[in-house]
């Protein structure tokens, strides 16, 4: 039975379509989860407390995120944490880097500005002064 379809007989069902949708992996479903993060909900964020939010055991939490992504979930963690800084210093021209780094989850201002220094290059009062400098401020 030919019906000119490159002589492929017709079964009467429908052709799925070819892309395949399927399921979020766990480290997407983290990545996700923390890009969606209010700011106040960073101060508490760290592997401990997403393995729990996903219900997974740390250890294989950790592996499978490394495994999935090539870099760990705590410095993941730390770049959403940096990134998230750098916004809330531009957003909030009033905000001081001791209640920046309580904001982020850490109770040691100078190891805040360590981490951010690492990342950023300069520390966050410098980073905020350039941003002035720059007249992203109004006044």
């Amino acid at each position: 039975m030919n019906n000119n379809n490159g002589g492929s007989l017709s079964t009467g069902r429908k052709k799925t379509p070819s892309h395949n949708f399927e399921r979020k992996s766990l480290s997407d479903s983290v990545v996700e989860f923390l890009l969606t993060l209010g700011i106040g909900e960073f101060e508490s964020i760290n592997v401990k407390s997403i393995a729990r939010r996903f219900k997974v055991n740390r250890s294989y939490l950790s592996h499978k995120f490394k495994q999935d992504m090539k870099f760990s979930l705590s410095e993941y963690i730390l770049m959403i944490k940096i990134l998230r800084s750098t916004n809330l210093l531009a957003a909030r021209k009033d905000i001081s880097v001791d209640n920046l780094a309580r904001i982020m989850g850490y109770s040691n201002r100078d190891y805040f500005i360590k981490l951010f220094k690492s990342h950023m290059g300069t520390t966050p009062g410098k980073y905020k002064s350039v941003l002035k400098k720059m007249a992203y401020f109004d006044s």
